[in-house]
């Protein structure tokens, strides 16, 4: 065998955290099409409070460990 034989990256948690990324995406952009359709009052505001903190989780996300 070479000195210079080659392994094989295990690029398994690189999968998961895109397929990860990928599901959160589809949930904020579920939460969005839901916002859509109510009205103003509290379940709305609501709503908007919960994707703020999902938008500020993912960006962080990106920014420091991407």
């Amino acid at each position: 065998m070479s000195a210079l034989a080659t392994t094989r990256a295990d690029v398994t948690m690189m999968y998961l955290i895109h397929d990860a990324i990928r599901r959160d995406l589809d949930r904020l952009e579920d939460g969005l099409h839901r916002l859509a359709s109510l009205h103003a009052g509290r379940p709305r505001r609501d709503l908007i409070g919960a994707l703020s903190r999902c938008w500020a989780d993912f960006d962080h996300f990106l920014h420091h460990h991407h």
